[in-house]
């Protein structure tokens, strides 16, 4: 894909995903958007640059796009505009194909939880919620099993926790900040890229991580289990 028709996708994104968000929340939205990082206190990138912006951030070139980038609307502001927010994951960048819910490119739909809370009778779906936390119930039962890596489940369910409704749960954000503590340490297919003494660097760092991060880890898994377990029945 060339970046001119990827920023193209991009555009298509925004105005595809706010049409899903008054879906959602039953009340058409002004069309007037800044973009910023999920958590983030700068100040946000005004409208005219978000297609360019996120297009910088997601596309490398036609073989390397990053392949889960999370956006949606965070809330409204004081003056009216929408604030898209976003969150990329730290997976390898990858040829186009579809995302992990099967739409073709990397983004990834979310909805803010301020954005809900003014509209109280909005809500994501159920099953739309319910199958992204039995995915988090699967990966921290493979985390205490040892099936997965700690830091690679991490991962794993720092991607799952916006589609689950989970961005503010203490024992989701435990494992944001082992993803961001983490995201220079090489996991699956990039690692073949990887020099074979420098990834036996990389590798101890790796083992040293998650021996001191054991515990608290290990019980935010159990927490989030607990949090989720009818979900997940």
């Amino acid at each position: 894909m060339t970046r001119e028709a990827f920023k193209a996708h991009v555009q298509e994104t925004i105005d595809s995903f706010i049409q899903e968000t008054e879906k959602r929340i039953g009340q058409r939205l002004e069309r007037r958007y800044c973009f910023n990082w999920i958590g983030a206190k700068n100040e946000p990138v005004p409208q005219e640059q978000v297609a360019e912006f996120i297009t910088q951030q997601a596309y490398v070139d036609a073989e390397h796009i990053y392949p889960c980038f999370d956006i949606g609307v965070g809330e409204m502001l004081d003056d009216g505009r929408l604030l898209l927010v976003g969150y990329r994951a730290s997976y390898p960048p990858r040829p186009w194909g579809k995302n992990w819910t099967g739409r073709d490119g990397p983004f990834v739909f979310i909805l803010g939880q301020k954005l809900l809370d003014g509209y109280p009778f909005a809500e994501i779906p159920i099953s739309n919620v319910k199958e992204p936390r039995q995915s988090m119930v699967r990966v921290a039962h493979g985390i205490l099993d040892g099936s997965i890596g700690i830091v690679a489940g991490a991962r794993q369910l720092t991607r799952l926790r916006l589609p689950s409704r989970a961005e503010r749960f203490s024992d989701v954000l435990v494992f944001v900040g082992i993803d961001s503590e983490t995201d220079h340490l090489p996991l699956g297919e990039v690692r073949r890229l990887w020099n074979p003494a420098a990834l036996k660097v990389k590798d101890a760092e790796l083992a040293a991580y998650e021996v001191k991060v054991r515990e608290r880890a290990f019980e935010a898994c159990r927490a989030l289990i607990k949090r989720f377990e009818n979900d997940a029945a």
